[in-house]
């Protein structure tokens, strides 16, 4: 028998976010602590904020040298020049917005 909240979990696995417009999002508000225990036990972490209307999953960064470190989980990739432009200009224009100062 599966858990209620088990595909909430896969989602969270599966994506890089989940909304408060998706389907999803009631079964991890609804079982936040359970979800967050499941990922402990994995090594990854909920970050879960209700107020910015978000849920994904977070991994500790572990040093190369430390014994017994899970698999990286969450793989980081570098952006190129264009990539980080396009982003800042994209967080300035979001924040111009946000704030009204356009």
């Amino acid at each position: 028998m599966f858990k209620p909240y088990a595909s909430a979990i896969v989602k969270l696995l599966q994506s890089r976010a989940v909304y408060d417009n998706d389907r999803h999002w009631q079964a991890i508000a609804q079982y936040e602590i359970p979800i967050r225990a499941y990922f402990e036990e994995i090594g990854v972490s909920l970050d879960f904020n209700r107020s910015e209307g978000y849920a994904r999953i977070t991994q500790q960064e572990f040093t190369d040298d430390e014994p017994n470190q899970p698999i990286k989980l969450i793989r980081k990739n570098t952006l190129n020049y264009e990539q980080s432009l396009t982003a800042t200009i994209l967080r300035e224009w979001l924040d111009e917005h946000e704030f009204g100062n356009f």
